[in-house]
């Protein structure tokens, strides 16, 4: 990916950091559609579940579940999955030039295309943890890194899943606001491009079929 190039789906710095209009779109939607839960397309899914259940199936299947969103996220960027290698680490020769407390950054994806170097990352946009800031903070300061002292332009990709009904409905509201904070925190490696956030929305289809794949 172009790192100039901005796309729709693009989280960007000047997204947050000047007015609340993000959140304020994010909590009118959910206002709007408080009634999401009985729709027609959740009542004809064939996994439904409560919202325990289906991020309990997500946690449980992170692995699974991070690499068909990486791919799909590679398909609709019209770049080939083949090379694409889940829960990447560095080697231990690499590892020894980086600082003890950068070493064992595992990264959700890594590929190679066209010596275009990619790492991902993925969280579900509707439930970020407070906690995640240091893990990410370790991962990016890993791959920077690892650009600067091997000369690379590699790209890190932060892909936020947006997964419905995975949130008991007081959670929602909470999670939007922890969402924003988490990307508050990285605004200035978002500005210099070190870190690139897309959202990409998922549905109910969507989910029942990753249980079917998986189960």
């Amino acid at each position: 990916m172009n790192k100039n190039e901005k796309k729709n789906n693009v989280i960007m710095l000047s997204d947050f950091q000047r007015n609340d209009d993000y959140l304020d779109d994010e909590l009118s939607n959910f206002q709007k559609n408080d009634d999401s839960l009985d729709n027609k397309e959740k009542i004809t899914a064939p996994f439904a579940g409560d919202s325990m259940e289906r991020f309990e199936f997500l946690r449980e299947n992170f692995t699974e579940v991070k690499e068909i969103i990486i791919k799909r996220y590679l398909k609709e960027n019209n770049i080939p999955t083949k090379k694409l290698i889940i829960d990447f680490s560095f080697k231990d020769n690499k590892e020894l030039f980086a600082p003890a407390l950068l070493r064992g950054a595992i990264f959700d994806g890594y590929l190679c295309h066209n010596r275009q170097e990619i790492f991902f990352g993925v969280l579900f946009h509707n439930r970020i943890h407070p906690s995640y800031d240091k893990a990410y903070y370790k991962k990016l300061a890993r791959f920077h890194l690892y650009n600067k002292s091997n000369r690379k332009n590699g790209n890190f990709i932060l892909i936020l899943a947006d997964v419905p009904n995975i949130n008991f409905k007081y959670e929602d509201l909470q999670h939007l606001y922890l969402t924003k904070r988490f990307i508050k925190s990285f605004e200035p490696a978002i500005e210099k491009n070190l870190m690139i956030i897309e959202k990409m929305k998922f549905n109910n289809n969507d989910f029942n079929e990753w249980y079917s794949v998986i189960k």
